[in-house]
């Protein structure tokens, strides 16, 4: 009787035994990846399953690079997730590849990130598209004054403003990093777009929270680019949602800039980059010729040079004017230098910059202790590679160890202490060393880094030259831990700016 019949087979669930299962799979996958993998890799950490180093990282990671720099050396591999990834070290790796090497490892990894934009612009792309706009972002940028002395009534012109906003102040407790962003990015406005905007002014705001803003959210949505598998997250996670109702604003303003040049493009006389481009899309069109220049990739360049232009010479001024609260010596000294050089009765000027050693040489000390970042943009290799003796396979993410090579004992004397004078010969002419790497070097070094010497120069200068910087009183000395994300921008603090 079938009704009457049953099983007593004790089948149970059982959670434990199941992660047990799942867990030794893990396992074996992971020996097996590094057993059947690329052979001849260079040495590294091995990781966990499926995360990789990724946990190793997860607190102070420059400091863990550093480790494994000394343990591993200057050329190491592992696993971040599923990606085998290489860390350069050294300067003399980093130049084997991205110099005599450069045309393989001028790749950029088809990661979250490069999707995000759409594989346009000059900063995620690779191959003829970023050399033709690389080429062309260049040349504008040096016609419109970058390193010119045409640029600096422009220059000059921001530098007033910003240091009308200080001194409102009157030498209370503030934050001076808040004007930093706009003081930067308006003088990219003036090359990009043709004009400065106020600092009051409701869509540059907006704009530029929405750029700092997303430079945020990047952070958190950073670990998908190692594990993609979560690239399902971000479709449910506020942080997506956040970051591309930014990424969407900042292409509707930027469109909304190109149909108002369009309407008053003057192709005989560019007024901006966007004229520019513009003429350039035009002319090929004419000449019934294909080509890369479109209006999305256009979109995309305002947006490369934005945050490469503005949020890298932003981090390194919150550091140089961090330093020069905690060294109020180098501070005298630099006080000395301009007194003696530009005096009071104008701003600095380019052509004071080769008189003011003790000057160049602070900033990149500042550059060199501050080291707005732990990795550049990461690159990928296009082909198999050997280098020093280890193979490199097609595809593999290229990081740069930035932090630590400006950090090393065998590279710098004393690399913790904050010494200007390490960049003074005898002479007390400056000194430019082959590991001081603060633009990248090769090919796909910083294009902007003309114009950001520049900033760093006119802007440190003229603060210094106007104000002392002071910390308030009782107040703590701030830390010089960096706050660790897509850039290493020191933690929040207070300044006294005081008229000298």
């Amino acid at each position: 009787m079938m009704s009457d019949f049953s099983i007593s087979f004790p089948l149970t669930f059982n959670a434990q035994a199941l992660l047990m299962v799942v867990a030794t799979y893990l396992i074996l996958l992971h020996i097996f990846r590094y057993v059947s993998g690329p052979a001849n890799l260079p040495p590294g950490p091995v990781g966990y399953p499926v995360v990789g180093v990724l946990p190793l990282m997860r607190h102070m990671p420059h400091l863990t690079v550093q480790r494994w720099w000394q343990r591993y050396g200057d050329i190491c591999s592992m696993y971040m997730g599923s990606r085998l990834v290489v860390i350069l070290n050294s300067v003399d790796v980093m130049r084997e590849c991205f110099v005599n090497q450069s045309d393989v490892f001028a790749g950029r990894p088809w990661n979250y990130f490069r999707k995000l934009t759409k594989n346009k612009g000059i900063v995620f792309t690779e191959g003829e598209v970023w050399r033709e706009h690389r080429r062309f972002t260049m040349s504008c940028l040096r016609d419109f004054g970058m390193g010119k002395v045409c640029l600096e009534p422009k220059l000059h012109e921001e530098t007033r403003c910003f240091l009308n906003e200080l001194a409102k102040h009157s030498g209370e407790p503030f934050d001076i990093t808040t004007y930093l962003p706009k003081t930067v990015s308006n003088v990219i406005c003036s090359i990009i777009y043709g004009s400065r905007f106020d600092y009051n002014d409701d869509v540059f705001v907006a704009n530029i929270d929405a750029l700092e803003e997303s430079v945020r959210k990047q952070t958190m949505l950073g670990i998908i680019n190692f594990l993609p598998f979560l690239e399902v997250l971000p479709k449910i996670l506020p942080t997506d949602k956040v970051l591309m109702r930014n990424v969407n604003m900042r292409d509707e303003y930027a469109q909304w800039q190109l149909d108002r040049h369009r309407e008053s493009l003057d192709v005989e006389n560019p007024r901006d980059f966007i004229d520019a481009y513009l003429t350039r899309m035009q002319n090929m069109l004419e000449q019934a010729k294909s080509s890369t220049f479109h209006e999305s990739h256009l979109r995309r360049t305002i947006q490369d040079l934005f945050i490469s232009g503005s949020e890298t010479v932003t981090t390194t001024l919150k550091w140089s004017f961090l330093f020069m609260v905690l060294h109020r010596d180098v501070q005298q000294k630099v006080f000395d230098e301009i007194d003696r050089v530009v005096g009071s009765g104008r701003l600095p000027t380019m052509k004071d910059k080769t008189r003011m050693p003790y000057t160049q040489a602070t900033i990149m000390e500042c550059q060199r202790v501050g080291n707005i970042a732990l990795f550049s943009v990461p690159r990928c290799t296009l082909a198999d590679c050997v280098v020093n003796g280890y193979n490199i396979p097609k595809g593999t993410w290229v990081f740069v160890n930035r932090w630590g090579v400006h950090k090393a004992p065998q590279y710098w004397t004393r690399p913790n202490v904050f010494d200007p004078t390490r960049f003074l010969n005898k002479d007390n002419e400056v000194v430019w060393p082959d590991t001081f790497i603060p633009f990248g070097m090769g090919p796909r070094s910083c294009p902007g880094e003309s114009l950001a010497k520049m900033e760093l120069f006119i802007f440190f200068t003229a603060v210094l030259q106007a104000f002392r910087l002071e910390l308030p009183d009782g107040a703590p000395t701030p830390s010089l831990e960096p706050s660790v994300g897509l850039n290493m921008s020191p933690q929040k603090y207070f300044v006294c700016a005081t008229l000298r």
